[in-house]
């Protein structure tokens, strides 16, 4: 089998010549840096906003301070995921708004266990 002047080959043990393929240089990657970690924090936005509304939609809070709270913490944590997953230089944005919808979800669970402790 001829594959030209141009091509290189290689030969097998058994003498059958076949062509040389490239291998990819793994410096010179088309996947970009930080691909990862961009997938992981917009994995984890979306994930940690569920699970926030969650959270608070199951206490037997008022429904306006409910609904103010789950759309406050879904918002940070949805936007930290969504700036996290395609915008790998703003990480310190993404590590504030997770901050606070942490801080929203902790303060819907202060404000349920004192009106528990209240109603006792």
């Amino acid at each position: 089998m001829s594959y030209g002047k141009d091509i290189d080959c290689i030969s097998t043990q058994y003498g059958v010549k076949l062509p040389r393929v490239p291998m990819p240089d793994i410096n010179k990657s088309h996947v970009q840096k930080g691909v990862a970690m961009g997938t992981m924090l917009g994995l984890l936005g979306l994930v940690l906003g569920a699970w926030a509304v969650r959270t608070i939609c199951m206490k037997p809070i008022g429904n306006v301070k409910k609904t103010i709270l789950a759309v406050i913490a879904g918002l940070f944590f949805l936007s930290a995921g969504g700036i996290g997953g395609t915008e790998e230089d703003k990480i310190p944005y993404v590590i504030v708004a997770m901050l606070v919808g942490a801080a929203v979800v902790w303060y819907g669970n202060r404000v349920y266990k004192e009106d528990a402790a209240n109603e006792e």
